[in-house]
């Protein structure tokens, strides 16, 4: 059964980086709601131009992000902030009318992202694994999932890949 991928990129990270960092520097970031863990703050973003292009050659991305009447754009993209202590609670992702699932690019840190079942949280089916370097697709729509830190801090960039992306025909081509 697959249901997540870690996929390596080709892509020097510094820069985005630099451009993370100066993004929460300019502006206040907002508190993640509690339905998806605590201690950790989020940035909507337009990405950069290059690092942007470069994953869409990869992956079809949303280029807008429109949602209730609200349009944001151009690269829309969020950068997703954990701070020692930090947990992605379990959930499963039931409103993705728009897109096909996101794409996490980690720019600091590793991170452990679990399947689980439905009615036991505790119950670790599978996990994966990765951190800089690689950007990580997750089936979040089909499979219960929790996820936490394996370095004290995490920064990740997230994007969202379009919704005709056929997803689990990806994962049928890659497994």
């Amino acid at each position: 059964m697959t249901w997540g991928k870690s996929v390596k990129l080709n892509y020097d990270l510094d820069s985005v980086l630099v451009w993370a960092r100066k993004c929460q520097l300019a502006t206040k970031g907002e508190v993640v709601p509690d339905s998806l863990g605590v201690n950790q703050m989020c940035w909507e973003e337009s990405a950069p131009d290059d690092f942007f292009t470069y994953l869409n050659n990869v992956f079809p991305l949303l280029d807008q992000f429109s949602q209730r009447h609200i349009r944001k754009g151009p690269r829309y993209c969020n950068i997703w902030e954990y701070q020692p202590g930090s947990e992605l609670v379990p959930h499963i992702d039931d409103k993705m009318e728009i897109y096909s699932t996101n794409l996490i690019v980690p720019i600091i840190g590793r991170f452990t992202t679990n399947i689980i079942e439905p009615d036991n949280h505790n119950n670790v089916i599978d996990s994966i694994t990765y951190g800089p370097g690689e950007c990580f697709l997750l089936n979040a729509s089909k499979h219960w999932h929790k996820g936490k830190p394996v370095d004290e801090y995490r920064l990740a960039v997230m994007f969202y890949i379009k919704k005709e992306f056929d997803l689990d025909s990806y994962f049928d081509e890659v497994v």
